[in-house]
């Protein structure tokens, strides 16, 4: 990625369909200009291409305008990750504009570190529902830093991290992404942490889901800042392979 980008003429379209969403953002001039989604666990082939074209109207600009395509390569859903990939890949085709991959996991760590100044002994837990009843899920530290690579957590395992993490002389805050409190209260084993007072004022819960907005502000940090913010190529983040099965709950 060049790193004489300039940001403030950057048209950039970020889609985002990895979870139980599908979006699509259109920044300009370092800001949102249009945003659209449509919040439905299935369906993300059908939508996610109007979601765009809608975008791009409440933005005021013309698809064929954009200098950026930023797509969301996961964790996630298999399907929702090839939807959104293909669409991003034929953007860049159509538009010759500069693909961007982010990983989901990043920008949710990112989006948290801009509202959560807690100070400089803090990790970020960012999670995502692999809707196996596992969670996909990364360490970042208090500068984004990664700490360790993308894996596939069950519950127990899950767990086991946590209880890891807060065990650090030098960790004060643990950050939870991407799972709400009350998420964490359903489950039973994670509840437990609670209760053993594992879990306490140490813990703080972002509850905010991913959209296309949050890749597109990364997408933004990573122009100004590449060497910081890493991106990939606009390939999928399968950690785990396709369950093939029956109809889908």
């Amino acid at each position: 990625m060049p790193q004489d980008t300039k940001t403030d003429s950057a048209i950039i379209l970020a889609l985002e369909s990895s979870g139980n969403a599908a979006s699509a953002a259109i920044m300009v001039d370092e800001k949102i200009a249009g945003f659209q989604e449509h919040k439905a666990r299935h369906g993300h082939a059908e939508t996610l291409i109007g979601l765009a074209d809608a975008a791009a109207v409440k933005a005021g600009v013309q698809l064929a305008d954009i200098t950026h395509i930023a797509a969301g390569c996961g964790p996630g859903s298999f399907t929702g990750l090839r939807v959104c990939l293909s669409a991003a890949k034929g953007y860049q085709l159509a538009t010759g504009a500069k693909p961007l991959g982010i990983s989901g996991l990043s920008a949710l760590a990112y989006h948290a570190a801009g509202h959560n100044k807690i100070g400089d002994n803090q990790i970020y837990l960012c999670v995502a529902d692999s809707r196996r009843g596992t969670f996909f899920a990364q360490l970042f530290d208090a500068e984004l830093g990664v700490l360790n690579e993308i894996k596939d957590y069950d519950i127990a395992s899950l767990k086991a991290l946590i209880i890891e993490v807060l065990a650090e002389e030098t960790v004060n805050k643990l950050v939870i992404c991407g799972l709400d409190e009350e998420g964490f209260k359903q489950n039973t084993e994670l509840a437990d942490l609670r209760e053993e007072k594992i879990v306490d004022n140490n813990v703080k819960f972002h509850s905010h889901y991913l959209d296309a907005r949050d890749i597109a502000y990364f997408a933004l940090a990573s122009l100004h800042a590449p060497a910081q913010f890493t991106l990939a190529g606009l390939e999928p983040l399968y950690i785990a392979a396709p369950k093939l099965g029956g109809a889908r709950p």
